[in-house]
């Protein structure tokens, strides 16, 4: 299923990129998708000097609970959405992505790029790469509809989904870690950069290494010992 993840990677970074170009072309185009309010707030934050207060808002338990259930609910929303022949997905990802390059050029349009992207990406490297996955679960489970190739379309969706429906609940604690980090450790934005990077890379490091090398590794091991079997 690469290809399916590949695609919808590449899907979420053409939304990024409408998102940054709307938003260049047109200042005003962050009311529209964040919403006034939320602008507002975050240019008084940015007046007062400290432009991440949003993650300091609220008290970490009921943060915690409010991003953690909204978070997995986007995730499973974006896979069942697969349904409607991939078009659901597509669209959550296309949203999500515009959302995300909006918020993130708001923040470079003021200079706040590197400061922004520190504490931003602290959470959303786990948050987004999983919505992404999600998105190619999605994926897989609308093209099994679409093309059921030489199964029946009842056993393709059956097997489509089943297969999506795994890469979901391996998803599922990886929303809650962003979550976590979200909650907890996004709210200090005075920590040293080096540690918010290193929490970023290593966050890129294990979706890297759990969704994409691993089962690499695993299937490949599988195929010598199915070799040895013949």
């Amino acid at each position: 299923y690469k290809k399916y993840m590949l695609f919808s990677f590449l899907f979420f970074i053409a939304s990024v990129l409408i998102g940054v170009f709307s938003q260049w072309q047109d200042p005003d185009f962050a009311n529209l998708i964040l919403g006034p309010g939320y602008v507002n707030m975050t240019v008084e934050n940015i007046e007062k000097g400290d432009p991440m207060a949003v993650y300091k808002d609220s008290d970490e338990a009921p943060m915690l609970f409010f991003i953690s259930s909204n978070n997995l609910k986007v995730d499973i929303f974006t896979f069942i959405s697969g349904i409607f022949g991939c078009l659901g997905t597509l669209y959550i990802i296309l949203q999500n992505g515009i959302m995300v390059g909006v918020f993130q050029y708001f923040f470079i349009e003021r200079g706040l790029f590197f400061e922004s992207a520190t504490t931003i990406w602290l959470h959303g490297t786990l948050e987004m790469s999983a919505m992404i996955i999600a998105g190619g679960a999605g994926l897989i489970l609308g093209c099994s509809l679409l093309f059921p190739g030489s199964y029946r379309r009842i056993d393709s969706l059956m097997r489509g989904g089943m297969d999506a429906l795994k890469i979901i609940i391996a998803l599922l604690p990886v929303t809650m870690v962003a979550a976590i980090i979200e909650s907890y450790l996004t709210r200090y934005t005075d920590m040293p950069d080096y540690v918010n990077l290193t929490v970023i890379v290593l966050s890129g490091l294990f979706i890297i290494w759990y969704f994409f090398y691993y089962p690499f590794r695993v299937h490949k091991k599988m195929n010598k010992i199915t070799d040895g079997e013949d």
